[in-house]
């Protein structure tokens, strides 16, 4: 499915990320805005077709709203100047793994895992990589998972509490987030035929993401 739309006003709304122009361009917005929605919702269902944790999902449940919060931030332009999505069970403001699917103009990528989450979390997930090491290590040293995703984590300088530094998997232990990365040819982004190559790089992090979250869910 051809995102022209989006790219067209994505390509825009960086050099007028201020309100009147936002307000004057609506229609564009809207047009972006309602065609990405639909590529979403695509991308879902095919990836339930095999992920039946996100089957039931919807667009409205995954994709983040447009508008930032700049309460707290030096830079006060009111948007992203990209759409996001976060498909992932019980949809994006839970504290899940899922799958990440982020475009703008400049660049788009797919991810999948958990970002930063809360240290309960991740001392949930690092309890589960150490009793269950030898999974873990199948599962991110996949031929098909290698050849595509990158690990786009921080790492602590040293081991976290209550490991050693030379436990076997202390790269992995020692990360303060559990996410990877595919950067894929923006043009995939306006092929009319994309949606099938899409979800099928995504579906290539399932066993990651299915890990991750029996990690949460059984600790």
């Amino acid at each position: 499915m051809k995102l022209t739309k989006t790219l067209e006003f994505l390509s825009e709304l960086p050099l007028n990320n201020n309100r009147n122009w936002f307000n004057a361009n609506k229609t564009k917005y809207t047009e972006a805005i309602e065609e990405f929605t639909i590529f979403t919702n695509k991308i879902i269902q095919g990836i339930g077709t095999i992920d039946t944790s996100i089957a039931n999902h919807s667009a409205k449940d995954c994709m983040f709203r447009i508008y930032r919060d700049t309460r707290f931030s030096h830079d006060k332009t009111p948007y992203k100047t990209h759409f996001g999505a976060f498909i992932t069970p019980g949809g994006k403001n839970m504290l899940n793994a899922g799958y990440y699917i982020h475009f703008d103009a400049a660049e788009a990528f797919l991810a999948a895992g958990i970002h930063t989450p809360p240290a309960n979390i991740l001392q949930q997930i690092r309890h589960s990589i150490d009793i269950n090491s030898k999974e873990f290590e199948n599962i991110v040293q996949n031929s098909d998972l290698v050849n595509r995703y990158k690990m786009t984590s921080e790492s602590l300088r040293s081991a976290p509490k209550g490991f050693s530094n030379d436990h076997p998997m202390i790269n992995y232990l020692k990360l303060k987030s559990h996410t990877i990365s595919f950067y894929p040819e923006i043009d995939i982004f306006l092929d009319e035929n994309n949606i099938e190559y899409i979800v099928n790089n995504l579906l290539i992090a399932k066993s990651y993401i299915s890990f991750l979250n029996a990690s949460i869910i059984s600790n």
